[in-house]
């Protein structure tokens, strides 16, 4: 029986988390096909993500405040 030290046994274990995470990458980019996406909607070019809103902003005021550089097809809170 062969132990391991503190440091093999931490580098073993992140060892089996990079091959492990490495595998779901793989495996998802095997399902990705954004193309053929149900809940893609709109050019990804023409959208905007507009983040740290304050919680009590509504769609309305989003839209209103975004109105003055052009038209508004969506907004999603």
């Amino acid at each position: 029986p062969t132990c391991e030290t503190r440091a093999e046994k931490k580098d073993r274990i992140r060892q089996l988390k990079l091959e492990q995470g490495a595998a779901k990458v793989a495996e998802e980019l095997q399902k990705y096909d954004p193309q053929n996406d149900p809940n893609v909607t709109g050019d990804p070019y023409k959208t905007l993500f507009v983040a740290r809103l304050n919680y009590e902003t509504s769609e309305q005021k989003v839209k209103r405040d975004f109105e003055a550089y052009g038209p508004i097809k969506r907004v999603s809170i």
